[in-house]
Protein backbone atom coordinates (compact mmCIF):
# COMPACT_ATOMS: atom_id res chain seq x y z
CA UNK A 1 0.00 0.00 0.00
CA UNK A 2 1.11 3.30 -0.93
CA UNK A 3 0.92 5.94 1.38
CA UNK A 4 0.38 9.80 -0.29
CA UNK A 5 2.20 12.69 1.71
CA UNK A 6 -1.63 14.96 1.70
CA UNK A 7 0.27 17.82 3.53
CA UNK A 8 3.20 18.23 0.85
CA UNK A 9 -0.01 18.11 -2.20
CA UNK A 10 -1.18 20.80 -0.21
CA UNK A 11 1.38 22.85 0.31
CA UNK A 12 1.73 22.27 -3.61
CA UNK A 13 -1.69 23.59 -4.36
CA UNK A 14 -1.23 26.55 -2.25
CA UNK A 15 2.03 27.60 -4.41
CA UNK A 16 0.34 27.42 -7.51
CA UNK A 17 -2.24 29.34 -6.24
CA UNK A 18 -0.11 31.47 -4.97
CA UNK A 19 1.58 32.28 -8.51
CA UNK A 20 -1.72 32.50 -10.05
CA UNK A 21 -2.46 35.34 -8.07
CA UNK A 22 0.31 37.41 -8.87
CA UNK A 23 0.09 36.94 -13.08
CA UNK A 24 3.02 38.92 -15.28
CA UNK A 25 1.15 41.33 -17.57
CA UNK A 26 2.10 43.05 -20.48
CA UNK A 27 -0.40 46.09 -21.56
CA UNK A 28 0.58 46.80 -25.69
CA UNK A 29 -0.34 49.20 -28.18
CA UNK A 30 0.63 48.12 -32.03
CA UNK A 31 1.05 51.53 -34.13
CA UNK A 32 2.28 51.85 -37.82
CA UNK A 33 6.10 52.44 -38.45
CA UNK A 34 6.34 55.83 -39.38
CA UNK A 35 2.27 56.64 -39.57
CA UNK A 36 2.11 55.66 -35.65
CA UNK A 37 -1.43 54.97 -36.81
CA UNK A 38 -2.72 51.66 -34.44
CA UNK A 39 -2.61 48.11 -36.15
CA UNK A 40 -6.67 46.73 -35.29
CA UNK A 41 -7.17 42.41 -35.67
CA UNK A 42 -3.07 41.85 -35.89
CA UNK A 43 -2.36 38.23 -33.47
CA UNK A 44 0.20 39.20 -31.01
CA UNK A 45 1.62 35.90 -29.05
CA UNK A 46 4.09 35.59 -25.97
CA UNK A 47 7.46 33.85 -26.88
CA UNK A 48 10.36 32.66 -24.41
CA UNK A 49 13.38 34.58 -24.65
CA UNK A 50 14.82 31.49 -27.11
CA UNK A 51 11.98 32.48 -29.00
CA UNK A 52 9.05 29.44 -28.91
CA UNK A 53 5.78 30.02 -28.31
CA UNK A 54 4.16 29.85 -25.20
CA UNK A 55 1.08 27.39 -26.60
CA UNK A 56 -1.93 27.89 -28.65
CA UNK A 57 -4.34 29.06 -25.37
CA UNK A 58 -1.46 32.32 -24.72
CA UNK A 59 -2.42 35.46 -27.57
CA UNK A 60 -4.29 38.21 -28.20
CA UNK A 61 -5.92 40.01 -30.70
CA UNK A 62 -5.39 43.46 -31.06
CA UNK A 63 -8.81 46.06 -30.70
CA UNK A 64 -9.67 48.97 -32.92
CA UNK A 65 -7.14 51.00 -30.67
CA UNK A 66 -3.90 48.89 -31.31
CA UNK A 67 -4.08 47.54 -27.32
CA UNK A 68 -4.02 44.09 -26.50
CA UNK A 69 -3.28 41.93 -23.30
CA UNK A 70 -1.16 39.06 -22.49
CA UNK A 71 -0.57 37.22 -19.11
CA UNK A 72 2.48 35.17 -18.34
CA UNK A 73 2.25 32.20 -15.91
CA UNK A 74 5.79 32.63 -14.47
CA UNK A 75 8.52 35.44 -14.43
CA UNK A 76 10.93 35.45 -16.53
CA UNK A 77 12.05 37.05 -19.64
CA UNK A 78 9.76 37.23 -22.60
CA UNK A 79 9.41 38.72 -26.29
CA UNK A 80 6.46 39.44 -28.35
CA UNK A 81 5.55 38.65 -31.90
CA UNK A 82 3.05 40.60 -33.74
CA UNK A 83 1.25 38.49 -36.64
CA UNK A 84 -0.81 40.31 -39.62
CA UNK A 85 -1.95 38.57 -42.92
CA UNK A 86 -0.16 40.01 -45.61
CA UNK A 87 2.49 41.85 -44.13
CA UNK A 88 5.99 40.92 -42.61
CA UNK A 89 5.91 39.61 -38.62
CA UNK A 90 7.13 41.54 -36.04
CA UNK A 91 9.14 40.13 -33.22
CA UNK A 92 9.98 42.61 -29.78
CA UNK A 93 13.00 43.02 -27.85
CA UNK A 94 12.95 41.00 -24.38
CA UNK A 95 10.62 42.19 -21.85
CA UNK A 96 11.24 41.43 -17.91
CA UNK A 97 8.47 40.62 -16.06
CA UNK A 98 9.09 40.39 -12.43
CA UNK A 99 6.97 38.64 -10.11
CA UNK A 100 3.42 40.11 -10.69
CA UNK A 101 4.27 42.49 -12.24
CA UNK A 102 2.48 44.57 -15.67
CA UNK A 103 4.43 46.27 -18.00
CA UNK A 104 3.49 48.93 -20.64
CA UNK A 105 4.64 48.11 -24.23
CA UNK A 106 4.35 49.76 -27.56
CA UNK A 107 5.28 47.87 -30.17
CA UNK A 108 6.29 48.99 -33.36
CA UNK A 109 5.14 46.82 -37.01
CA UNK A 110 6.34 47.70 -40.54
CA UNK A 111 3.91 47.96 -43.20
CA UNK A 112 6.02 46.01 -45.50
CA UNK A 113 3.68 43.65 -47.53
CA UNK A 114 3.67 39.87 -48.90
CA UNK A 115 3.69 39.87 -52.27
CA UNK A 116 2.44 35.75 -53.03
CA UNK A 117 1.36 36.46 -56.17
CA UNK A 118 4.59 36.71 -57.68
CA UNK A 119 5.21 33.29 -56.70
CA UNK A 120 6.04 30.93 -59.69
CA UNK A 121 5.80 27.23 -59.53
CA UNK A 122 9.06 25.54 -60.53
CA UNK A 123 9.40 23.31 -63.31
CA UNK A 124 9.99 20.16 -61.51
CA UNK A 125 7.44 19.47 -58.34
CA UNK A 126 8.96 20.04 -54.96
CA UNK A 127 8.12 18.60 -51.75
CA UNK A 128 9.56 19.58 -48.63
CA UNK A 129 8.58 17.62 -45.28
CA UNK A 130 7.67 20.45 -42.90
CA UNK A 131 6.53 23.41 -44.38
CA UNK A 132 8.93 25.62 -43.29
CA UNK A 133 11.88 24.59 -44.92
CA UNK A 134 11.79 24.89 -48.44
CA UNK A 135 12.11 29.03 -49.34
CA UNK A 136 8.85 29.44 -51.12
CA UNK A 137 6.86 26.79 -49.52
CA UNK A 138 7.68 28.55 -46.38
CA UNK A 139 6.57 31.45 -47.35
CA UNK A 140 2.78 30.78 -48.01
CA UNK A 141 3.02 28.33 -45.22
CA UNK A 142 3.48 31.41 -42.57
CA UNK A 143 0.77 32.83 -44.05
CA UNK A 144 -1.66 30.29 -43.54
CA UNK A 145 -0.31 29.61 -40.03
CA UNK A 146 -1.24 33.22 -39.19
CA UNK A 147 -4.77 31.90 -39.77
CA UNK A 148 -4.88 28.75 -38.48
CA UNK A 149 -3.34 29.87 -35.40
CA UNK A 150 -5.82 32.34 -34.33
CA UNK A 151 -8.70 30.02 -35.81
CA UNK A 152 -7.04 27.25 -32.90
CA UNK A 153 -6.38 30.01 -30.17
CA UNK A 154 -9.89 30.93 -30.69
CA UNK A 155 -11.16 27.46 -30.00
CA UNK A 156 -8.93 26.59 -27.21
CA UNK A 157 -10.48 29.67 -25.36
CA UNK A 158 -14.16 28.68 -26.35
CA UNK A 159 -14.36 32.33 -26.79
CA UNK A 160 -17.69 31.88 -29.35
CA UNK A 161 -21.02 30.47 -29.39
CA UNK A 162 -22.27 29.11 -33.07
CA UNK A 163 -25.57 28.14 -34.72
CA UNK A 164 -24.77 25.99 -37.34
CA UNK A 165 -26.76 23.97 -40.14
CA UNK A 166 -26.24 20.95 -40.78
CA UNK A 167 -26.59 18.81 -43.93
CA UNK A 168 -26.69 15.21 -45.29
CA UNK A 169 -26.49 14.24 -49.16
CA UNK A 170 -26.65 11.05 -51.42
CA UNK A 171 -24.90 11.55 -54.52
CA UNK A 172 -24.65 9.28 -57.64
CA UNK A 173 -21.02 8.01 -57.58
CA UNK A 174 -20.65 8.54 -61.70
CA UNK A 175 -21.61 12.17 -61.93
CA UNK A 176 -22.61 13.29 -58.56
CA UNK A 177 -25.87 14.13 -59.07
CA UNK A 178 -27.59 14.72 -55.40
CA UNK A 179 -29.91 12.00 -55.28
CA UNK A 180 -30.88 12.39 -51.82
CA UNK A 181 -30.98 15.82 -48.84
CA UNK A 182 -31.58 16.84 -46.32
CA UNK A 183 -30.82 19.57 -43.52
CA UNK A 184 -31.60 20.78 -40.24
CA UNK A 185 -30.74 23.83 -38.26
CA UNK A 186 -29.43 23.53 -34.66
CA UNK A 187 -32.11 24.72 -32.07
CA UNK A 188 -29.62 26.12 -29.72
CA UNK A 189 -25.96 28.30 -29.93
CA UNK A 190 -22.92 25.81 -29.39
CA UNK A 191 -19.97 27.18 -27.08
CA UNK A 192 -16.39 26.16 -29.12
CA UNK A 193 -16.19 25.61 -33.07
CA UNK A 194 -18.28 23.06 -34.62
CA UNK A 195 -15.82 21.40 -36.75
CA UNK A 196 -13.28 19.58 -34.50
CA UNK A 197 -11.09 16.33 -35.41
CA UNK A 198 -8.88 14.12 -33.07
CA UNK A 199 -5.80 15.09 -31.65
CA UNK A 200 -3.03 14.96 -34.05
CA UNK A 201 -1.42 12.29 -32.18
CA UNK A 202 -4.13 10.09 -32.10
CA UNK A 203 -4.79 10.20 -36.28
CA UNK A 204 -0.61 10.49 -36.69
CA UNK A 205 -1.26 6.66 -34.56
CA UNK A 206 -4.77 5.58 -36.21
CA UNK A 207 -4.93 7.13 -39.57
CA UNK A 208 -7.34 9.44 -40.80
CA UNK A 209 -10.24 6.92 -41.76
CA UNK A 210 -10.78 3.96 -38.84
CA UNK A 211 -12.85 1.29 -38.24
CA UNK A 212 -16.16 1.79 -36.26
CA UNK A 213 -18.80 -0.94 -35.07
CA UNK A 214 -20.47 -3.55 -38.05
CA UNK A 215 -17.87 -3.56 -40.64
CA UNK A 216 -18.04 0.27 -40.49
CA UNK A 217 -15.37 3.20 -40.82
CA UNK A 218 -14.90 6.78 -39.55
CA UNK A 219 -13.50 9.67 -41.64
CA UNK A 220 -11.92 12.35 -40.05
CA UNK A 221 -10.93 15.88 -41.53
CA UNK A 222 -7.92 17.85 -40.37
CA UNK A 223 -8.89 20.73 -38.47
CA UNK A 224 -6.75 23.96 -37.54
CA UNK A 225 -5.10 21.96 -34.69
CA UNK A 226 -4.07 19.01 -36.70
CA UNK A 227 -2.23 21.08 -39.54
CA UNK A 228 -0.49 23.04 -37.41
CA UNK A 229 0.63 20.07 -34.99
CA UNK A 230 4.18 19.22 -35.39
CA UNK A 231 3.25 15.72 -36.36
CA UNK A 232 0.90 16.88 -39.27
CA UNK A 233 4.42 18.70 -40.55
CA UNK A 234 6.79 15.29 -39.82
CA UNK A 235 4.14 13.37 -41.88
CA UNK A 236 3.48 14.96 -44.79
CA UNK A 237 5.50 16.92 -47.59
CA UNK A 238 4.74 20.25 -49.02
CA UNK A 239 4.79 22.13 -52.27
CA UNK A 240 3.16 25.14 -54.37
CA UNK A 241 0.61 25.06 -56.28
CA UNK A 242 -0.99 28.38 -58.82
CA UNK A 243 -4.49 28.91 -59.62
CA UNK A 244 -6.04 31.28 -61.92
CA UNK A 245 -8.92 32.56 -62.99
CA UNK A 246 -10.75 35.57 -64.07
CA UNK A 247 -11.64 37.33 -60.86
CA UNK A 248 -8.74 35.97 -58.97
CA UNK A 249 -5.79 34.10 -58.25
CA UNK A 250 -5.09 31.74 -56.10
CA UNK A 251 -1.35 30.09 -54.10
CA UNK A 252 -1.80 26.94 -52.84
CA UNK A 253 -0.18 25.01 -50.37
CA UNK A 254 0.01 21.51 -51.34
CA UNK A 255 0.39 18.43 -49.15
CA UNK A 256 0.82 15.16 -48.99
CA UNK A 257 1.51 12.13 -46.87
CA UNK A 258 5.45 11.03 -46.50
CA UNK A 259 6.29 8.23 -49.29
CA UNK A 260 6.33 5.86 -46.52
CA UNK A 261 3.41 6.56 -44.83
CA UNK A 262 0.92 3.20 -44.61
CA UNK A 263 -2.07 4.56 -43.03
CA UNK A 264 -5.02 5.89 -44.57
CA UNK A 265 -4.12 9.34 -44.58
CA UNK A 266 -5.00 13.18 -46.64
CA UNK A 267 -3.42 14.88 -49.47
CA UNK A 268 -4.99 18.18 -50.65
CA UNK A 269 -4.12 22.29 -50.95
CA UNK A 270 -4.84 25.05 -48.56
CA UNK A 271 -5.79 28.19 -50.55
CA UNK A 272 -4.74 31.77 -50.11
CA UNK A 273 -5.70 34.37 -52.17
CA UNK A 274 -2.53 36.13 -54.09
CA UNK A 275 -3.26 39.47 -53.58
CA UNK A 276 -4.38 39.52 -49.69
CA UNK A 277 -2.60 36.34 -49.16
CA UNK A 278 -5.92 35.61 -46.39
CA UNK A 279 -6.88 31.97 -46.44
CA UNK A 280 -9.47 30.66 -48.07
CA UNK A 281 -10.43 27.12 -48.08
CA UNK A 282 -8.61 23.26 -47.23
CA UNK A 283 -9.67 20.85 -49.34
CA UNK A 284 -8.19 17.90 -49.48
CA UNK A 285 -8.87 13.69 -50.63
CA UNK A 286 -8.36 10.89 -48.76
CA UNK A 287 -5.09 8.27 -49.31
CA UNK A 288 -4.86 4.35 -48.98
CA UNK A 289 -8.61 3.99 -48.13
CA UNK A 290 -9.38 0.53 -46.69
CA UNK A 291 -11.26 -0.18 -50.01
CA UNK A 292 -10.94 -2.65 -53.11
CA UNK A 293 -10.43 0.16 -55.40
CA UNK A 294 -9.52 4.02 -55.09
CA UNK A 295 -11.56 6.82 -55.52
CA UNK A 296 -11.18 10.54 -55.96
CA UNK A 297 -14.34 11.57 -55.17
CA UNK A 298 -13.88 10.24 -51.51
CA UNK A 299 -12.68 13.68 -49.78
CA UNK A 300 -13.92 16.99 -48.21
CA UNK A 301 -13.21 20.46 -47.63
CA UNK A 302 -13.00 23.29 -45.32
CA UNK A 303 -13.61 26.85 -45.48
CA UNK A 304 -12.47 29.91 -43.86
CA UNK A 305 -13.57 33.04 -42.84
CA UNK A 306 -12.32 36.23 -41.39
CA UNK A 307 -14.63 38.18 -38.50
CA UNK A 308 -15.22 42.33 -38.32
CA UNK A 309 -13.18 41.30 -34.60
CA UNK A 310 -9.81 39.79 -36.77
CA UNK A 311 -10.78 36.41 -35.55
CA UNK A 312 -10.97 33.46 -37.87
CA UNK A 313 -13.17 30.56 -37.71
CA UNK A 314 -14.23 27.38 -39.88
CA UNK A 315 -17.62 28.86 -41.92
CA UNK A 316 -18.42 25.84 -43.48
CA UNK A 317 -17.01 22.22 -44.01
CA UNK A 318 -18.06 18.91 -45.67
CA UNK A 319 -16.32 15.68 -45.58
CA UNK A 320 -17.66 12.66 -49.06
CA UNK A 321 -17.79 9.41 -47.73
CA UNK A 322 -17.90 6.17 -49.68
CA UNK A 323 -21.20 3.42 -49.70
CA UNK A 324 -19.28 0.45 -51.14
CA UNK A 325 -21.83 -2.21 -52.76
CA UNK A 326 -20.67 -6.15 -53.87
CA UNK A 327 -21.75 -6.89 -57.44
CA UNK A 328 -22.05 -10.04 -58.78
CA UNK A 329 -19.21 -11.76 -60.29
CA UNK A 330 -20.39 -12.08 -64.05
CA UNK A 331 -17.60 -11.47 -66.08
CA UNK A 332 -13.99 -12.98 -64.77
CA UNK A 333 -12.70 -9.02 -65.81
CA UNK A 334 -15.52 -7.34 -63.93
CA UNK A 335 -15.24 -5.23 -60.31
CA UNK A 336 -16.57 -7.33 -57.19
CA UNK A 337 -17.35 -4.17 -55.42
CA UNK A 338 -17.91 -1.05 -56.88
CA UNK A 339 -19.02 2.71 -55.19
CA UNK A 340 -22.65 2.71 -54.82
CA UNK A 341 -23.26 6.39 -53.56
CA UNK A 342 -21.11 9.22 -51.92
CA UNK A 343 -22.38 10.25 -49.39
CA UNK A 344 -21.66 13.60 -47.97
CA UNK A 345 -21.77 15.49 -44.15
CA UNK A 346 -21.52 18.83 -42.99
CA UNK A 347 -22.75 22.17 -42.05
CA UNK A 348 -22.64 25.85 -42.36
CA UNK A 349 -21.88 28.84 -39.51
CA UNK A 350 -25.33 30.64 -39.71
CA UNK A 351 -24.97 33.06 -37.05
CA UNK A 352 -21.76 33.69 -34.56
CA UNK A 353 -21.65 35.43 -30.96
CA UNK A 354 -19.21 36.22 -28.12
CA UNK A 355 -19.25 33.66 -25.26
CA UNK A 356 -21.05 36.90 -23.24
CA UNK A 357 -23.80 36.97 -26.19
CA UNK A 358 -23.07 39.49 -27.92
CA UNK A 359 -23.39 39.05 -31.94
CA UNK A 360 -20.45 39.64 -34.10
CA UNK A 361 -21.73 37.55 -37.15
Amino acid sequence: MRLIPIVRRTAVIALLAAQSAFAQTVRGVLVEEGSRAPVEGAFVVLLDEHGRRLGEGVGALSDATGRFVLRAREPGRYRLRAERIGFESTVSTLIELEVGETVDHVMVVPVQAVQLEELTVAAEPVCDVRPDVGARTAEVWEEARKALSVVAWAEAREMLQYRVVRHEREFDARTLRVRKERSWPSSRWARGSPFRSLPPEELAEGGYVQPAAADSFVYYAPDAAVVLSERFADLHCFGIKVRGGDREELIGLTFEPVPDRDLPDVEGVLWLDGKTAELQYLEYRYTRLPLPFRSDKIGGRVEFERLPSGVWIVSRWWIRMPIVWEAELLHPLSDRFRLAVVREEGGTVLDVRTAEGTPVR
